[in-house]
This record gives C-alpha cells, sequence and structure tokens, in this order.
C-alpha cells in the first residue's frame, strides 16, 4: 500500500462533506467551524442531504453483530457476486439502484474489511469499467467514518487507472469527499493525464478543494 494510506483520518469537517459556500459571508476559520456545527445538529440539514444513505446506515449498523464475523473469504465472495450482478444489470440496461444499496449495506457492514476486498477489482480493473466507476463514486458520496482513510485511498490510487472513465469517477469521488488532503495527487494526476477534457473535470475538482482548504484555513 502506498504511503499515503497511512497518513491519519480527517477531522468531522471533512466528513461532513461541507464547501464554502459562495457569497454565505463565512470569510474566517472560527465562522465556518461555528456553521458547520449547527448543521451537523441540524436534523432537517440530515434529511436534506442524507436521506437517500442514513437509511441503509442504520439498517447495516443494526446487523452489524451478526455481519462482522464473517471472514474475508466470506465477504470477498459477497463482493465478487456483487460486481457480477451489477455488469448483468448492465447489460439488461437496468443498473443503478440496487447497485447503490448492496454496496453501501455492504460497506457500512464490514468497513475496511469490505474496502479491502474491493481494492484488487480496483486496482486490476478486472470487472466493468462501469460498476468500478459507480463503486468510487458511492465511496465519495457516504458518510461512514471508520472506512474514511481507506476510502480516499482506494480513490487517490483509482486516478492512476488505465480506464478514463475510472480515473473521472476517481476524481468525482475525491471532490465530493472534499478532503483537501487529495490536492497532492490530483496535482499528480493532472499532470500524468493524457485526455485534456479529463484534465479539466480534474482541474474543477482540485479548483473546488483548494477552495475548501482556503475557508479552513480562514
Amino acid at each position: 500500500m502506498n504511503d499515503h494510506a497511512q497518513t491519519s483520518p480527517p477531522s468531522e469537517i471533512y466528513q461532513m462533506g461541507w464547501s464554502c459556500p459562495r457569497g454565505s459571508g463565512l470569510t474566517d476559520k472560527k465562522s465556518w467551524e461555528e456553521e458547520l456545527q449547527w448543521r451537523s445538529e441540524d436534523k432537517a440539514t440530515t434529511q436534506r442531504y442524507g436521506q437517500r444513505f442514513l437509511p441503509l446506515i442504520h439498517q447495516a449498523e443494526n446487523n452489524a453483530s451478526t455481519t462482522r464475523h464473517e471472514s474475508s473469504e466470506d465477504i470477498s465472495d459477497k463482493i465478487a457476486k456483487l460486481f457480477q450482478s451489477g455488469v448483468r444489470d448492465l447489460l439488461d440496461d437496468n443498473f443503478g439502484p440496487d447497485f447503490f444499496n448492496m454496496l453501501t449495506s455492504l460497506l457500512v457492514s464490514h468497513g475496511n474489511d469490505a474496502v479491502a476486498a474491493i481494492t484488487p477489482f480496483v486496482l486490476a480493473e478486472s470487472v466493468n469499467a462501469e460498476v468500478i466507476s459507480e463503486t468510487l463514486r458511492v465511496f465519495g458520496r457516504i458518510q461512514h467514518l471508520p472506512s474514511y482513510k481507506f476510502r480516499r485511498w482506494l480513490l487517490e490510487s483509482g486516478l492512476t487507472c488505465s480506464s478514463p472513465r475510472i480515473r473521472d469517477s476517481a476524481s468525482l469521488g475525491l471532490g465530493s469527499m472534499r478532503d483537501p488532503q487529495a490536492i497532492p495527487y490530483l496535482q499528480r494526476a493532472i499532470q500524468q493525464e493524457p485526455s485534456e477534457e479529463l484534465r479539466q473535470d480534474m482541474q474543477s475538482v482540485l479548483d473546488h478543494l483548494e477552495q475548501i482548504r482556503k475557508c479552513l484555513l480562514g
């Protein structure tokens, strides 16, 4: 595993997934942190931004005590079956919600074990690129702190995959995480990216993260 996988996980500020909104008036770090704290405690915010994930997360957490004893082989088998199902859904033009729900449930139930089982499929690009891409997009959006560092590492690693679709989704996933610690990996990816269009997309994500860093630093 690369060195950057050993860095400590970011603070709750990053995990909440907020960016500094234009015209918000949040021009200093103290005001920004107070706003984040207010939003994290506001139930209406949870309904607005977490309604798609929370039912799945709560269900998985309720079942966690009965699933964590599963071996890595069992988890890998579940992941393989999920990806096979995703490929079939693609062929049937029915790819989407079921894959999303199952992947989210596996991630929350098994945490880093699930990410570890998924990693070889991503890095070897041994599954349909669209399936891997959707996996990375989910990894960027979901709020699950225990697996945060591992998911971010996998997204950063995905920036070097041979498939442009996967590289694009890895970049978008990092943008969704809103974690400035990914900035140097995006900078390197932009320098090495052969596609001009994808370089521009990655640059947009990089600009977004740099703006967040500026807000956090005040």
